[in-house]
């Protein structure tokens, strides 16, 4: 008889187990802060570059974090190809596995593969980049994008080439808007370009507004992300 109980506990404890096993683990969040030496708690995006690393745009400063440690970059008036500022707006990784951010006010810095300096991009320097605030990047290939606030959407090739797009006040299509807050590129070399008035794409070398279905206007598109389902939209309509 005990050896008939103490098999039918085993055998209720292995169903137990397997039906634990088939329920999917509960993510676990774990807080990273300024104990963790990051140099901010308000955080302003993230990206991995190709041997894991996780980057952070801070409001004071870059951060790259290995899982264990954070190193830190911040601005060092006295370094000219280092950050021009400390205040962080949005990051990227581009195809030769270098970092693109965006300071406050001071343009657009690119930080080399080798993570040595800064090379800078800015309307002293570049007189067609019309803002030096920059709030969204996108790249396509070797082709990065960049959205401005007030300024239009920019489109900068390998070679340097520097082209720019501008919302036209009398039309009644193309960029709804000069002020660029989100941009996503999808697969088949097309652009989509959220705005502070609305959707926009780029493709096949024309740009067009994009209606939201529901939407009653052209609401602010806050966040685009492309996923394996299409296009997600985060705007002020939901």
């Amino acid at each position: 008889m005990m050896v008939r109980n103490i098999c039918l506990l085993l055998g209720v404890w292995l169903l137990c187990a397997v039906a634990l096993a088939a329920v999917p683990e509960r993510p676990h969040f774990r807080i990273t802060g300024i104990a963790q030496g990051l140099p901010s708690t308000e955080i302003k995006g993230l990206a991995r570059d190709r041997d894991g690393y996780l980057w952070i745009a801070t409001a004071d400063g870059l951060a790259r974090y290995d899982g264990v440690g954070m190193r830190v970059w911040r601005h060092d008036e006295t370094d000219p190809r280092g950050l021009p500022g400390n205040n962080i707006q949005t990051l990227m990784v581009d195809a030769e596995d270098r970092i693109w951010l965006s300071v406050e006010g001071a343009g657009i810095s690119v930080l080399d593969a080798q993570r040595r300096s800064f090379i800078h991009y800015r309307h002293a320097t570049h007189p067609r980049i019309t803002s030096d605030d920059i709030w969204a990047f996108a790249r396509q290939g070797k082709i990065v994008w960049f959205g401005t606030y007030d300024g239009g959407l920019y489109r900068l090739q390998p070679d340097g080439a520097l082209s720019r797009y501008r919302h036209a006040a009398d039309a009644t299509d193309g960029l709804p808007s000069n002020t660029i807050l989100a941009l996503a590129a999808d697969g088949d070399g097309a652009l989509w370009i959220g705005t502070d008035k609305g959707l926009a794409l780029f493709d096949d070398g024309h740009l067009q507004t994009v209606r939201l279905p529901g939407a009653k206007a052209l609401p602010m598109v806050y966040s685009l992300s492309m996923l394996s389902d299409g296009l997600w939209v985060g705007t002020s309509e939901g």
